[in-house]
């Protein structure tokens, strides 16, 4: 007993000193940084965001990124303490720190001739490393409707081996999981290659083999990068598994429901586990590529959904069956563009969950997903940022009708006492700013978006909640600029254009939103749609609006209802914005981007108005 007391203490003593100890600053430096450094000056920091995925962070803690580096990853921010945030800035000098979700292919090794004017892009393979010792023979089978599989362990040839007996497919790859066991931690901040033998009564392709976290939020930690075939005769295949988010704890999982056939029997043994390195800043093309980006905005891709639609210069097609793109140009692009950015279909900060926490001074970029988003965010600041080139990524697809999406900051749901401002976005797919979800009994609450400049996004600010059940209060979009809504890089291939200021669905939840004090110049389609009427809960109010005379200004549930013309009616009919002005304002420098009001505009702050822009004057 004595014994196991001491035992104790010196747990207690541990926990309490990883608990107690100061505030800490970390460095991250994507140049001359080393992971097995200490990371906490800037002579001794860290190279990768992995690196800091994997340490024990506590309030008041400090992560900085050098100023001029560039990170291709994920960034899944630590949560502080309500007295004690952890911040993410940046340190240094030079131009804020570059945070992206793409792959570059810009060697000409990268493409190959697949066509005519047809160019593919090669698989990219792992560096083998040490074999890990895993036990790799425990699995087990979710399965739902429609799907109907049995699973049991056998024995053949004295082997260990796993049938799954399949008499109805899932039609969607969730519906059959093989659920294997847990990962070895050495492998889950790194990539990996699995070996294993297979056969099938009748041939199918395996394409989905993950490591994931094993509750929710279910993330995906390494994924399969390459497919293999099964065929009715065992074969022995590997699959490599790449590294995409960092976590505490993994396991194995096959997803299986729209594969395997009807009335088959899929057999499969696991073999060997070993640790695999990809070259740097090579990423796989294990998820969608929704957009390519060529010499940094010079050309962008026009995103097609097979190789016959590939007809223009820069069309392309993500071919997810054999993880590549295939992209029409005249020769290989990389003798026309120094730097080709393939977008991957992950989030650049993932907020989910996350308390407590500022993010400023950072630049986050070319993502096919969000650029920030998630759900059950509390007290999060986000300052000082720029976000750009975001979205396009294949979201789902209906009636064989594929949608995509992409935000700058998505709230889903749930969160609260959050804001953004001072950041610049631009360039993206769907909205700048978004307040949305479809998931009953929860609340998005005291949500601000103050002082940012928003231009080229398909729309500015969006706002739909469903469920009966579901609360939206205190949202408030103030003292933005938003110019040119529906003029950038994703209107001209969006199949569902709507170039907007302020969008909104179908709102059904208790809402209470709140734009004030803004400038709205210029939509493409219309200043304001609304797909349902539920003004008694939008609040808008001393807004500048510039719409020309002949273009429309408020879509309704479908219907044009005002022109800009018509501005003064919709003022004494719509019930809001009384004291709102549509007027064009005179901006110091917009060639270059200089939003800011010139002094002699119209809507300019002065001491009569009480420093409101947009304000009516008599």
């Amino acid at each position: 007993m004595k014994f196991l007391s001491l035992i104790l203490v010196v747990l207690c003593s541990v926990t309490s000193f990883a608990q107690d100890r100061p505030a800490t600053k970390f460095y991250l430096d994507s140049e001359k940084g080393d992971d097995a450094a200490s990371g906490t000056t800037p002579e001794t920091a860290w190279k990768t965001i992995r690196r800091h995925a994997m340490e024990k962070m506590v309030g008041g803690d400090t992560v900085l990124f050098k100023r001029g580096g560039l990170w291709r990853e994920s960034l899944k921010p630590k949560s502080g303490t309500p007295d004690k945030p952890i911040v993410y800035d940046a340190y240094g000098e030079g131009e804020k720190p570059i945070l992206q979700t793409s792959t570059n292919r810009d060697e000409p090794c990268d493409w190959k001739l697949c066509g005519d004017n047809l160019w593919e892009t090669l698989p990219i393979e792992p560096i083998l490393g040490k074999k890990v010792e895993a036990d790799l023979s425990t699995w087990g089978v979710h399965q739902e409707k429609p799907a109907e599989v049995r699973l049991e362990a056998a024995t053949l040839d004295g082997r260990k081996i796993y049938r799954l007996h399949v008499g109805r497919q899932g039609e969607k790859s969730s519906r059959i999981q093989l659920i294997g066991p847990a990962a070895p931690e050495e492998i889950l901040d790194g990539s990996a290659t699995l070996r294993l033998r297979v056969r099938c009564t009748k041939p199918f392709k395996l394409v989905s083999l993950n490591v994931r976290h094993p509750g929710s939020p279910w993330t995906n930690y390494l994924s399969a990068t390459n497919s293999v075939p099964v065929t009715e005769d065992w074969t022995e295949q590997t699959l490599f598994l790449a590294h995409s988010s960092t976590g505490p704890k993994g396991q194995f999982v096959m997803y299986v429901g729209d594969a395997i056939p009807d009335d088959s029997v899929f057999e499969f043994e696991m073999l060997e586990l070993r640790k695999a390195t990809f070259p740097e800043n090579r990423q796989v093309l294990s998820v969608d590529v929704g957009n390519m980006i060529f010499d940094h905005g010079k050309r962008v891709g026009f995103k097609k959904w097979s190789v016959e639609e590939l007809k223009e210069p820069g069309d392309f097609w993500y071919d997810a069956e054999n993880r590549r793109v295939v992209l029409r140009d005249e020769k290989n692009p990389t003798e026309l563009f120094k730097s080709i950015e393939l977008c991957l279909k992950r989030n650049v900060v993932d907020h989910s969950n996350l308390r407590d926490c500022v993010i400023r001074n950072l630049t986050l970029r070319y993502s096919a997903a969000h650029g920030v988003g998630g759900y059950g965010a509390e007290r999060v600041v986000i300052e000082d940022c720029d976000i750009y080139y975001i979205g396009g990524g294949h979201l789902y697809t209906r009636n064989n009708r594929p949608t995509r999406y992409g935000n700058g900051v998505e709230w889903w749901s749930q969160a609260s006492d959050c804001i953004v401002r001072r950041c610049r976005l631009w360039e993206i797919y769907d909205v700048a700013f978004t307040v949305q979800g479809n998931q009953p009994d929860l609340t998005a609450k005291n949500i601000t978006m103050r002082d940012n400049t928003i231009w080229n996004c398909e729309q500015s600010f969006e706002y739909w909640r469903t469920g009966d059940n579901a609360v939206t209060e205190n949202i408030v979009f103030e003292h933005n600029t938003c110019v040119d809504a529906g003029f950038g890089w994703a209107h001209r291939q969006r199949p569902d254009k709507r170039g907007t200021h302020f969008l909104s669905y179908s709102v059904t939840a208790k809402s209470e939103i709140i734009l004030r004090n803004n400038i709205f110049c210029r939509a493409k389609d219309d200043s304001i749609f609304m797909y349902t009427d539920w003004r008694h809960g939008a609040h808008l109010d001393h807004n500048l609006w510039f719409q020309p005379q002949d273009d429309w200004f408020l879509n309704l549930q479908g219907k044009r209802i005002f022109e800009a013309k018509d501005f003064e009616q919709y003022l004494r009919e719509f019930g809001m914005e009384r004291d709102s002005l549509l007027a064009e304002p005179t901006f110091v420098d917009a060639a270059n981007r200089d939003y800011r009001l010139a002094p002699n505009s119209v809507g300019q702050k002065t001491a009569s108005d009480g420093g409101r822009v947009g304000v009516r004057t008599p």
